[in-house]
């Protein structure tokens, strides 16, 4: 999980939108390469075709999900939602996929599972989302409990700017502004 921490958002986005790209790619060379005389693996592409805009959405979900989760509280407080409503797009398709099995092998379970669906993916949304907040509050006391022991705040990464150096640039800016007013506004009186 550390790695993931690292990732900076630029890339996060890239990778994300190079995966989708990739397997829209893999995709469409699947379309013409499996022949539809195959009836199982042409309705596999087809399943995937029909699927495409679930992975689009998952993809979307998890890359918002992993932009929120970078930053500090309170800003990472909606990572948990996105991840939550991506893991209901996983189940919602993997569901999909039971229903492809079923079609192909004509078992007709498929029919039974309707009401597992659901309360799976209410269950996997409720798990993924307070695991997320239990994970985000778990920092946070960590965090305070470190500060505790220490009696001042953890250091930040060498490069990483704090929101105290945001603030200070702020005032320096508003500063230099103000001071190169009045140096017109004297000039001006000359």
């Amino acid at each position: 999980m550390r790695f993931w921490r690292r990732r900076s958002i630029i890339w996060t986005v890239f990778s994300t939108i190079l995966g989708i790209l990739v397997f829209s790619f893999l995709l469409a060379a699947l379309n013409a390469l499996v022949p539809s005389e195959h009836e199982v693996l042409h309705g596999f592409v087809v399943l995937l075709n029909n699927n495409l805009p679930f992975f689009i959405v998952i993809a979307l979900l998890l890359m918002t999900g992993e932009i929120f989760a970078r930053f500090t509280f309170p800003l990472n407080l909606p990572a948990p939602l996105f991840h939550g409503l991506a893991s209901v797009f996983i189940v919602l398709f993997m569901f999909n996929i039971f229903e492809y099995l079923d079609r192909v092998t004509g078992a007709g379970i498929y029919r039974n599972l309707e009401i597992l669906r659901i309360l799976l993916s209410i269950l996997i949304f409720l798990i993924v989302f307070t695991g997320g907040y239990f994970r985000i509050f778990g920092d946070l006391l960590t965090t305070g409990r470190l500060r505790d022991l220490q009696g001042e705040l953890p250091a930040a990464a060498p490069g990483v700017k704090t929101w105290e150096d945001i603030g200070n640039e702020f005032r320096q800016l508003v500063f230099d502004t103000l001071q190169r007013m009045r140096e017109e506004l004297r000039g001006g009186e000359d």
